[in-house]
């Protein structure tokens, strides 16, 4: 709670400040924006590490295949990336290269879920053939 508590405050007081400065100094407004933007994803990341350490132990407990869970903990990174990524191109006006950016982001998830989802489709298909 007081993670949420002290990334609550960091976005506010940069937000503010950013907000304060854009009329007077927009590209020191910018650099505000992202400098705290950085300071909260490096907060969030390093909960997500733990949180995926915790989950990495009890998907190892119930004897599932590590790595689909590894696979659905990397594409959740590159959609938060992607997202981050185009936020900030956003917010210094260049919403034509973050709508690419999402889109790469999202080609990029297909890719990386591609093997499993092909290993669905051959369990699918074995079900099938069997009945």
């Amino acid at each position: 709670m007081s993670e949420l508590v002290r990334i609550t405050a960091v976005g506010l007081t940069g937000g503010l400040l950013a907000l304060a400065l854009r009329r007077q100094k927009p590209e020191i407004a910018l650099l505000i924006s992202l400098i705290t933007s950085v300071i909260i994803a490096g907060q969030v990341i390093l909960g997500v590490g733990e949180l995926t350490e915790q989950l990495a132990d009890i998907v190892a407990e119930c004897g599932m295949d590590i790595k689909y869970f590894s696979v659905c903990i990397k594409a959740v990174g590159l959609a938060y990336i992607s997202q981050f990524a185009a936020e900030i191109l956003r917010d210094g006006g260049e919403g034509a290269v973050a709508s690419k950016v999402e889109a790469a982001g999202k080609v990029a998830i297909l890719l990386l879920t591609m093997p499993v989802i092909i290993s669905f489709l051959r369990l699918c298909l074995k079900v099938v053939n069997g009945l």
